[in-house]
This record gives structure tokens, sequence and C-alpha cells, in this order.
């Protein structure tokens, strides 16, 4: 992690498992480009991209390769402890305690709960942004990823997101991604009430529209009232607070 923070490697959006850095500063920065949008009398369509078992589908070969020479310039010794680390990893179930299943090999993925793996991850989708096209902004935290356009017209919008929206995709095929098409949610926030929707599609296939999206563990709305969002809060504590003695 030093190597890739004092070498400026890791991009500067990413929040996810670095220090100073929290969800925090995606959720104001994104909250803000609304407010921004409100103010200028424009409309933000969004994209708010749901990765499918991410850690788990990692192409080793690509980390690999991402490490050696496409990004990292992680060589030597480092580099040989890492693909080692990464190299015949199995596992198998465990039962009441004592009945084990057969080791099945991990072809893919990086291993969870351990020390490094959260780190190879950022490496391995730290490339995601080079997806952005003119006049699209985005935030990112490990792999929760949303991008954005802001506009006059909703339809001028959808233009800039959709060329994004399709180089995502080609980015997630190229590496071994999968993008849950049915939780890969688009959002248009306005305050306008005549403007028509607009729909994106991803490999052919409609986006879903959703109208209060939780991004980050926050529920937004399209107009920002944050009423979705308080409701929920609400609604969570009375299930905790369990029955009145």
């Amino acid at each position: 992690m030093y190597h890739l923070e004092t070498n400026g490697i890791i991009s500067p959006t990413q929040s996810g498992f670095r220090k100073n850095k929290t969800t925090e500063d995606q959720l104001t920065y994104l909250v803000q480009n609304i407010e921004n949008a409100f103010q200028e009398q424009k409309s933000m369509l969004s994209v708010f991209f749901d990765l499918s078992k991410a850690f788990d589908t990692v192409w080793k070969d690509g980390l690999r390769l991402k490490l050696l020479v496409l990004q990292s310039n992680i060589q030597g010794t480092m580099y040989k402890w890492i693909s080692n680390f990464l190299h015949n990893r199995t596992a198998r179930v465990k039962l009441d305690g004592k009945y084990y299943s057969k080791q099945v090999i991990m072809k893919e993925g990086v291993p969870q709960g351990s020390a490094i793996s959260p780190t190879l991850f950022l490496v391995y989708i730290n490339d995601i942004t080079s997806a952005i096209t003119p006049y699209v902004k985005h935030t990112l935290h490990a792999d929760d990823f949303a991008i954005w356009s802001t506009a006059e017209y909703a339809t001028t919008a959808k233009v800039r997101v959709q060329a994004t929206v399709d180089k995502v995709s080609k980015w997630s095929q190229d590496w071994g991604l999968t993008i849950n098409l049915n939780k890969t949610v688009t959002t248009k926030f306005s305050l306008k009430t005549k403007e028509r929707d607009v729909t994106l599609t991803m490999n052919g296939q409609p986006l879903p529209t959703e109208d209060t999206p939780t991004f980050l563990g926050i529920t937004l709305d399209k107009r920002l009232t944050w009423k979705p969002h308080n409701l929920s809060r609400r609604s969570t504590k009375k299930q905790h607070a369990g029955p009145k003695l």
C-alpha cells in the first residue's frame, strides 16, 4: 500500500480500504453534485452499478498482469510472494465441527479475510475509471461504483452517461467481472415536473429505474428530500427496539 500510495497509482476517487478516506467522502461529493444541479435548474442522470461477487471473481492472471505491467510496476520478491499467495488456493466446507467436504481449488478470486486481499482488489478495479467519458463524473468505494452527468436536458445527460455505461460494460467483460443488470439502477435527480424520463441500456437490456436508490447505506430520492432515508431509519429503530415492558 505504501508503494501504491506514494507513487499515486490508486485512483484519487477510490476511497475504499485507504487511510483518511471514508464513505462520507463519496456521499458528500455525490449529494453536493445533486444540489448543484438543482441550483442550476438542471437534471442529473446517474447510474449505480452492482458488481456480482466482485472479490470472488477476480481473474488471477489479469491481476498478476496489472500488478506487474499495466499499472502497479510491482516486481521482484513482492510480486513473487503475491503470485504464490494467489496460486493453488483451496477451500472446503466444515459441518458440525468435524465433517469436511473435499477440497476444491479456487480458480479465481482473492481470499476474503486476508489482510492483503482488499489492496489487491483495489489494484484490480483501479482502471475502471478509464471508462469515464467526457462530462461524466463518478465515485468509487471498493466495488461500489456510481456515475452521473448533469445537463439542462435529461436527453443530453443520457447520451453522455450511455457512452460511459457502454465502456464500463466493455471493461467488465474484458476483466471477467459481472455487472448485475437487475440491481444496477438509474436515477434522474431533478426538480422538474414535466421532463420526460429517459432509459439507459446495457448489453441491449434496459436498466431498471429507481426513484429511491441506496448507495453506501444511504437511501436517496430523486428530489433529495431525505424522507425515504428517514423512514427507513425509523423502521430499523423500531425493529431493534423490541416490545415495551
